[in-house]
């Protein structure tokens, strides 16, 4: 059987690393990764990379732009790459958006840039899925500064304020009041205090109603708008613990995520993964959609261990072959990333109860008998090189201190 080459993009990434370890458990695939150059430490990228990546290519360009693009060309050529992943929110929109001239050379397994916009662009996201049928929480998409005030005046609190692009919770602040909201606001949109009113109103951060409740995710491979594998899972930890990336993590059962992520797959007509996030109310357990993510994310390799081979499946529905969906997965196992759990429980602020909170959040993880973790003995270079790399940044940030 011939060897398929695939190339990640931004591959070093916990997503990528998913994609590529998923790819080799299914067949014959030399899987190449492009990364982002770390300068001084990339000698540990290639020392420690996983078993799971037979080619690791550095670039000190940006992911977007020309010199990307004209990247990303040179090893297709050089190396015939049969197909493409972007994983990273800023490598999905760069290769997206370079698709037409890319597929030239290889095929590109990302949405086109338009539909993939509907979903990294948060206020898009909210009008496509309120077309779909699906729960929202209230939003408001202003115009103009004025409008803000206006908002903030008549708002109950507390409110979500959300930049338009980001992931991993990057890019989300809670207000309590209407005097924060408008500090916030302006931050957040890039205007100091005292400027006019004059803001573009398709780069603004959106507001939303604060959703009390757990994070719950549907993950799917869709097939021209039609759901062909998925599953859902719950976020039991989350750095910060007040809401963001999940870093311990559960698979579950819930048809009614599943429902609604055929309705949306079904009136976009999309193609490839995607990962809808939502907030299952504590206040009466319904269920409303938060973002949703148009590619791998970071529990990818929780989703491979619980039976859902996604990367598989994308790769084999691309190059005409007949994906085995399985009729289930397994319910109940959960995935941990110690790493992020231990640098957690240190991160800012530091005071006594908020580390003494974290460890016992950290502590009750045990409690998973079935479970997944980053560290992994098959493959420990990932993990290591983490660790190495964590311990050069804290090492040069106390020099700068010092000096």
């Amino acid at each position: 059987m011939r060897t398929t080459n695939i190339l990640i993009v931004d591959g070093l990434s916990r997503n990528g690393l998913a994609v590529a370890r998923g790819l080799k458990m299914g067949g014959p695939f030399r899987i190449h990764v492009l990364s982002r150059s770390s300068g001084s430490i990339d000698i540990l990228s290639r020392i420690f990379k996983s078993k799971a990546v037979d080619f690791l290519h550095l670039t000190g360009n940006p992911f977007h732009g020309d010199a990307f693009t004209a990247t990303v060309k040179s090893i297709l050529d050089e190396f015939g790459i049969d197909a493409v992943i972007p994983v990273g929110q800023e490598a999905a929109v760069a290769v997206s958006r370079a698709k037409p001239e890319l597929e030239k050379y290889s095929k590109i397994l990302i949405e086109g840039y338009e539909k993939l916009m509907d979903f990294a662009d948060k206020g898009r996201t909210a009008s496509v899925a309120a077309a779909s049928g699906i729960p929202i929480p209230e939003t408001f998409l202003p115009r103009d500064l004025e409008e803000v005030r206006e908002f903030a005046a008549a708002s109950s609190y507390p409110v979500v304020i959300k930049a338009r692009t980001g992931a991993g919770g990057r890019g989300i602040r809670i207000a309590e009041n209407s005097r924060e909201m408008l500090e916030i606001y302006r931050g957040m949109s890039g205007q100091c205090p005292g400027e006019g009113d004059s803001l573009d109103s398709r780069s603004l951060p959106i507001v939303q109603q604060y959703i009390p409740g757990k994070i719950h995710d549907a993950l799917v491979f869709c097939l021209n708008g039609e759901v062909k594998a998925g599953l859902t899972q719950q976020r039991i930890v989350t750095r910060p613990l007040s809401g963001g990336i999940g870093i311990l993590n559960i698979t579950t059962r819930d048809t009614r995520l599943l429902d609604h992520a055929r309705a949306l797959a079904c009136h976009t007509g999309w193609n490839g993964v995607m990962m809808l996030e939502f907030k299952v109310d504590s206040r009466d357990g319904g269920e409303v959609l938060l973002e949703v993510n148009p590619r791998f994310w970071g529990t990818t390799w929780l989703s491979i261990c619980a039976g859902v081979n996604f990367p598989l499946y994308l790769v084999q529905e691309a190059f005409g072959e007949n994906p085995s969906y399985p009729e289930g997965y397994r319910e109940g196992l959960a995935c941990r990333w110690l790493l992020d759990e231990i640098g957690g429980i240190f991160s800012p602020p530091r005071g006594f109860p908020e580390i003494a909170e974290r460890t016992r959040v950290f502590l009750s993880g045990f409690r998973y008998r079935e479970c997944v973790y980053d560290l992994m003995l098959s493959d420990p270079n990932p993990a290591l090189g983490t660790i190495l790399v964590s311990m050069h940044d804290c090492l040069r940030r106390g020099l700068r201190v010092r000096a």
